[in-house]
């Protein structure tokens, strides 16, 4: 499948287009959360099962190879966000409730059961922020697709061909035996929900340049193969969320701004009805589904991470100085788990126990502020965008029910989710200025890629 007119456009230098390439393969970097599975999975026998929890990555020559790894990438995308450091620091000036999480994660490292931990992952978070920042200044919305396309392809082909190659690798069975695909990500739900994140452009944007035709059919094949093989009900249903809200949105194109806001407003409360149904039936679900009633022990672990908020409802342990194992207050949970549990298994409560009650207001006001951007902009020519952008936040609220992505550091997702923050911010303000006559145009204007 070729990809030179993804990230190549004629008049574009050869040195650009390489610096193109080498962003790419970074953000893949971002995909995997920065831990590929042959790092992750260094304990594994031939058999898919694992010789000895005593084997991790975080061993001394494991932790010197996530190092390089992790450095490597970072200090590729710090060159090319340094390259555009006025653009960027003009808009992270709008990226303020981020910014205030960040310098809130830094502060934490005060009162944190493992400050260093705290101090970089702080680090790790602010830099996200100028790299979520950096992609939206610096591409064209038709850009980020492209680039997020060839990511994405990438991606999956990468995951296909390791299963095939590194079985041991790609390939994860469960204690009854039943395979499962992981590609180069560590866990199988994340190889399920990235490749979806990945592929999402494709349910919205109608013209790609670089992938038309059998190309883009062939992609969506690939993706579809690759969430069905991880067998994870998680990417399953977000698959399902991702093509019954696209149809929506189309759906909703046929009437007027206004109309179709109002319809998407009314729709909150049989929306509301049918969740409050799904609750009560959830049992039921959960078991034609394959799971069980307590989703694999997530709710016993909520129940407890709840105790521990009460705790200190307002600060929080610590950016990521919650969970230390049989040390500090996460020692109560691990000795009432069957199980060694390592997160809360929800991103909104991974958030207050970590940080208070003070991040998870400004989190969820980073939400309502990207749908109600969505709203005042529902009214722009670049309606296939807005729709992706709006789509990309409410999957991540989605996911966040029983996986912790919120606050990603070396995370892809949580890059897409800033990213459609401030791209919706820039289209409400685009939208504001256009209805008081001020002239913005509705072109999509391809910015110059003269540098990098």
């Amino acid at each position: 499948m070729s990809h030179r007119n993804v990230l190549q456009s004629p008049g574009v230098n050869m040195w650009t287009s390489v610096l193109h390439y080498v962003l790419a393969f970074s953000l893949l970097y971002y995909a995997v959360d920065g831990q590929f599975s042959f790092d992750a999975k260094l304990g594994k026998t031939a058999s898919g099962t694992y010789v000895t929890h005593g084997i991790r990555t975080d061993s001394d020559g494991q932790n010197l190879q996530r190092i390089v790894e992790t450095g490597s990438a970072m200090l590729v995308l710090a060159v090319l966000i340094l390259r555009s450091a006025l653009p960027v620091l003009s808009g992270v000036r709008k990226m303020w409730a981020f910014l205030l999480i960040t310098i809130w994660t830094f502060a934490s490292a005060a009162w944190s059961q493992n400050p260093v931990a705290s101090l970089r992952n702080a680090a790790y978070l602010l830099f996200n922020v100028l790299l979520a920042t950096y992609l939206v200044k610096r591409f064209s919305p038709m850009r980020q697709v492209q680039l997020l396309v060839f990511v994405g392809v990438v991606f999956t082909l990468s995951n296909l061909a390791i299963a095939v190659v590194l079985p041991r690798y790609g390939l994860s069975r469960n204690l009854l035996g039943a395979w499962s695909l992981e590609g180069i990500c560590p866990h199988k739900n994340e190889c399920a929900y990235m490749s979806l994140f990945l592929v999402s452009p494709l349910l919205f944007v109608k013209h790609i340049h670089g992938l038309s035709g059998g190309r883009r059919q062939i992609y969506l094949a690939l993706v579809t193969i690759v969430v069905l093989l991880t067998r994870s009900r998680t990417g399953w249903l977000m698959a399902l969320f991702l093509i019954l809200f696209s149809i929506a949105t189309r759906i909703l194109r046929r009437f007027e701004s206004k109309s179709s806001l109002s319809l998407l407003v009314a729709a909150i409360i049989p929306s509301a009805i049918g969740a409050y149904a799904v609750f009560q039936t959830l049992p039921k679900i959960l078991t034609s589904l394959g799971k069980d009633s307590s989703l694999h022990g997530r709710f016993p672990i909520w129940v407890e991470v709840v105790m521990s908020i009460r705790k200190r409802p307002l600060t929080g342990y610590g950016f990521h100085g919650f969970w230390q194992g049989l040390r500090g207050e996460s020692a109560r949970i691990v000795a009432s788990i069957p199980w060694d549990p390592n997160n809360a298994h929800n991103g909104f409560l991974e958030v207050w126990v970590e940080l208070g009650a003070v991040a998870v207001v400004l989190t969820l006001w980073c939400i309502v502020k990207a749908v109600i951007d969505y709203g005042r902009c529902r009214g722009s020519c670049d309606r296939e965008y807005v729709d992706w952008y709006l789509t990309i936040v409410l999957v991540t609220v989605f996911l966040n029910i029983d996986e912790t992505e919120l606050l990603g550091t070396i995370n892809l997702g949580w890059t897409l989710f800033m990213m459609s923050c401030l791209n919706l911010a820039l289209q409400s303000k685009k939208a504001s200025a256009s209805a008081s006559g001020i002239a913005m145009g509705c072109r999509d204007k391809t910015l110059s890629l003269s540098t990098v």
